[in-house]
């Protein structure tokens, strides 16, 4: 009987081992370890991406020109070609016809010796970075440019935001948050306005957690959050909507069409809670490509980083949210060489991507409490499949510990209370094959009857699928003419 017992366990063995990997990943990688940290404060590589050790980050080279800290205004200039005139002190109307002479000999000599100094700019200015400027076309754009800005200030319609000496924005990181949970995880979230309406964004993956995820903002204020939320079927987006603006904070504005506001190689910047630190720090960089769903950058990014904008210079507008990496760890020759070359798009084996915001169209309603309550519903489902197996892999002798499923305990103990004898009966052991098939076949009943989001529609079909090999194994061995 068990030399019976014994090859049935070698056929569920092997078919089991087939199929270990996939529910393995589903708990372990896909979103749901049992501690699940927002992020889990790292971006995750495609599909399941985890991020590389510190240091492994892209090469990033800025190319921008140095610029400037001196600045020319008109009535600085006109005050000092005034300054130290002779008779300064003298009323006008008591200058007599020689002093007024001796004022315009200097004032002459002076517009002599600024217009030599103009044309000596103008020289040095016609070349920049090594390339001819046209200087007619260069003061025709200052000259539109200027208009604009003062067409703007009339209208009071000026978006443009504060700029530091070097052109880059300072205000944008008002507008992010520290997202945290119970567990110690860490992660980056923003507020943004979509089609008039307020909402905090962050990545889906973010959200999924065993914990309730909770967001302050850089003053440290916490944001109360109404228990409603929509999540992508197809992306890594997750948005919570609020009914205003945190006060000190502000709300970014999403880009209507990258195909017509964006280009490649535009510079970005990626702010956020980079290493977990309850910091923000800012990364500078620019978009290396662009798909349907996904913007890859050069940012440098970090564990943390996840859920943050990726926020476009140019426009002062949000064109993604981080949301993975990929890391290739042993790239083949033909990589490694197109790498070296000059004209190469990608310099290193780790590249960095976020999603794309402005054609997200598949938006499903799920709350934060949903979120929670649903992912524990798929990770128990996932847990239950695997505690069957590892039984069946230690040919019955020992339960996995850690984990409660009473009802199969009761199954479990009394077919190993069974096998101890020395000689099992044959009705016992059938009875066991039965009991197991049947209670799997429930459970599978019991989790497409709750009604789950589309989101983890994909996760819970791989372990019925699974699940239902797992069972009818079972059944077979059930009804094995050794047993009769």
């Amino acid at each position: 009987m068990k030399k019976i017992l014994a090859i049935s366990t070698i056929i569920l063995l092997f078919a089991f081992v087939l199929n270990a990997q996939i529910v393995d990943e589903i708990i372990n990688e896909r979103n749901f370890p049992n501690n699940r940290n927002p992020s889990p404060a790292t971006p995750p590589v495609h599909p399941n991406p985890q991020f590389p050790p510190n240091g492994m980050h892209p090469q990033h080279t800025s190319e921008s020109t140095p610029r400037s800290r001196h600045y020319y205004n008109r009535s600085v200039i006109i005050n000092s070609a005034l300054a130290g005139l002779p008779y300064a002190d003298t009323p006008a109307y008591a200058l007599t016809d020689a002093q007024k002479k001796d004022i315009i000999n200097t004032i002459n000599i002076r517009i002599a010796d600024y217009e030599e100094a103009l044309q000596m700019m103008k020289k040095t200015l016609s070349t920049f970075n090594g390339r001819e400027i046209d200087s007619s076309k260069t003061s025709e754009s200052a000259t539109n440019e200027h208009s604009n800005a003062e067409d703007s200030k009339k209208k009071g319609e000026s978006k443009e935001m504060p700029v530091n000496y070097e052109g880059e924005i300072v205000d944008a990181s008002k507008a992010i948050l520290i997202a945290s949970n119970k567990d110690g995880g860490t992660a980056t979230a923003f507020i943004a306005k979509m089609k008039g309406k307020l909402f905090i964004i962050t990545n889906a993956h973010v959200m999924l957690s065993t914990s309730e995820v909770s967001f302050k903002t850089i003053d440290g204020v916490f944001i109360t959050l109404n228990n409603a939320g929509f999540i992508s079927q197809n992306k890594d987006i997750y948005l919570i909507p609020i009914n205003e603006i945190p006060a000190g904070s502000i709300a970014l504005e999403i880009v209507d069409n990258i195909s017509d506001e964006v280009r490649i190689h535009d510079e970005v910047i990626v702010c956020g809670n980079s290493e977990g630190g309850g910091v923000l720090h800012r990364t500078l960089g620019k978009i290396q490509a662009i798909g349907p769903d996904n913007i890859e950058t050069n940012c440098a990014i970090f564990q943390g980083n996840s859920g943050s904008p990726i926020y476009h210079k140019k426009t002062q507008k949000v064109v993604g949210v981080i949301s993975h990496a990929r890391v290739q760890k042993s790239p083949n020759n033909l990589t490694q060489h197109s790498m070296r070359q000059d004209n190469s798009p990608i310099k290193s084996s780790t590249r960095y991507f976020g999603q794309r915001i402005d054609n997200l169209n598949d938006l499903s309603p799920l709350s934060p409490t949903d979120v929670i309550t649903q992912l524990n519903e798929v990770i128990t489902f996932a847990k239950k499949y695997a505690y069957i197996r590892d039984f069946s892999a230690s040919q019955y002798k020992s339960l996995t510990a850690g984990f409660d499923y009473p009802d199969y305990d009761r199954i479990a103990y009394a077919f190993i209370k069974e096998m101890r004898r020395d000689n099992p009966s044959k009705k016992a052991i059938k009875e066991f094959y039965d009991q197991t098939a049947k209670l799997i076949n429930n459970e599978m009943f019991i989790i497409k009857s709750k009604k789950l989001s589309p989101y983890f529609k994909d996760d819970v079909e791989k372990i019925i699928q699974v699940f239902t090999k797992m069972r009818d194994d079972f059944n077979s061995m059930a009804k094995s003419p050794t047993l009769r």
